[in-house]
């Protein structure tokens, strides 16, 4: 990233007081008092002192006694609600040679075995310093944690969460497909959830079952599945509907189910890119039972463009992207996040949401102009998370500051000269360089002191 932002702000006071930022109004906790622009920006002077914003005012003509940022756009810090920490970074390791969802799950799985606990952190620990470069102070990951490697998984994790507390605050997802609930081992399975603060998860696809069986047992899988939530008071966050068959609608069966049990406002559902292929009276009366049930959908633009609709030589035509504005029009929260990056999955990815917030807005064409969608990868998610980041005079003082002075700018360089503050003080916080992990692949793992 270009220093010449972060100089410009150290050279005045490291920012102790800047004046004429932009900001979405929606992103003030108290947007009353503030002047709002045709465009929905305020424009503010920000004052802090220690870790606090202590002044937040309409943006003045002084600017003698403060860093004059001259339009520059400011955001809260960044939620990232829907990651996989655990298999990070792991595409250096195994391929999946069709680049196939279901390549990528048996890519993944074969793996597992050299998740110890040096290889999960150092790859972990590596993504957290990337997200955290960039801006992000809430992460939810889901995480591997049924079968040989779940001990290792939890265990590493829950260091990690500590480790990183303060700087991002870190949410788990136990995952499990969604027939495993009807299992026996589902009890101590969901009681090891609760006991790490989790919530439940897993894919909603139901394998090896035939057609006429497939309702009857998918209602009784959400059954199980809700009342192990119930019993250790858990949330829920499904991957489901992650393909493009428009018969595929589960989103709907778990509508139905979050209502049956009283679940309302406490699920989280990603992907749903079934429903970009359905007609408009299905999508919508879908949409609508989401919206009454009070479930959130969680988009994912980097992964679902780079899996959907693959085939051999073949331009894909079908991008896999949720029905956002359309979700959107019915009041359903939505988040845009991260999902997988540089695994089976999907081989790149950075964990910057920003990156994520452009490429959102280029594939389903959302304004590039009104600030609405920027909600979507700052306060939505972290809501969900149980976080407020909107700025407010005594609230902590965390905000990104680009040089940027408009959205079309900042989605086009949405790397180039980004300034995080935490608590109140600006970061040099150079990103990773990926050689670090050369010594994890080349069997050369790192004690878990040394890297910290």
């Amino acid at each position: 990233m270009s220093s010449h932002l972060l100089d410009h702000i150290q050279a005045q006071g490291d920012g102790r007081r800047l004046c004429r930022a932009r900001i979405p109004s929606a992103l003030l906790a108290d947007p009353g008092r503030i002047p709002v622009e045709t465009d929905g920006f305020a424009h503010i002077d920000l004052t802090l002192a220690d870790s606090k914003i202590v002044g937040l005012d309409p943006a003045g003509q002084d600017v003698d006694q403060g860093c004059d940022l001259a339009g520059a756009i400011i955001l809260p810090v960044l939620a990232d609600i829907h990651t996989h920490l655990d298999k990070s970074y792991i595409g250096r390791r195994v391929t999946n040679p069709d680049n196939s969802l279901l390549g990528a799950v048996r890519a993944t799985t074969s793996d597992h075995e050299n998740w110890t606990e040096d290889d999960l952190w150092t790859r972990a620990d590596f993504a957290l310093r990337c997200a955290y470069a960039h801006g992000t102070a809430y992460m939810r990951s889901h995480l591997d944690v049924l079968g040989g490697q779940s001990n290792t998984v939890w265990r590493t994790m829950a260091r990690l969460r500590d480790e990183w507390r303060g700087r991002i605050e870190l949410q788990f997802v136990a995952m499990a497909p969604l027939g495993f609930y009807l299992d026996e081992g589902a009890s101590g399975f969901a009681g090891r959830a609760a006991e790490h603060g989790a919530l439940l998860g897993g894919v909603t696809v139901l394998r090896n079952v035939p057609a006429a069986e497939m309702d009857n047992k998918l209602v009784n899988a959400l059954n199980a599945l809700f009342g192990h939530a119930r019993t250790h008071n858990l949330d829920i966050d499904l991957h489901v509907d992650e393909s493009l068959d428009p018969g595929a609608t589960t989103l709907l069966s778990v509508a139905d189910a979050t209502e049956r049990h009283n679940w309302q406002g406490r699920v989280t559902c990603g992907h749903c890119c079934s429903l970009s292929q359905m007609d408009d009276e299905q999508r919508e009366a879908i949409l609508a039972r989401c919206s009454m049930a009070g479930i959130s959908l969680v988009s994912l633009p980097l992964v679902n463009t780079w899996l959907q609709d693959r085939r051999t030589n073949r331009t894909p035509t079908r991008r896999g992207i949720a029905p956002l504005l359309e979700a959107r029009a019915h009041g359903i929260p939505i988040g845009l996040a991260s999902d997988n990056c540089g695994d089976p999955f999907h081989p790149f990815g950075d964990y910057d949401l920003m990156e994520v917030l452009r490429e959102g807005t280029r594939t389903a064409q959302l304004s590039e102009r009104s600030p609405d969608w920027v909600e979507s990868v700052t306060t939505v998610p972290a809501s969900l998370m149980g976080a407020d980041v909107r700025l407010r005079v005594a609230g902590g003082a965390d905000f990104i500051v680009f040089s940027a002075r408009s959205l079309e700018e900042m989605l086009t360089r949405p790397q180039y000269d980004r300034v995080v503050f935490r608590s109140g003080r600006s970061l040099r916080q150079p990103l990773p360089s990926f050689a670090e992990l050369d010594r994890v692949f080349a069997g050369d793992r790192v004690g878990l002191q040394g890297l910290r």
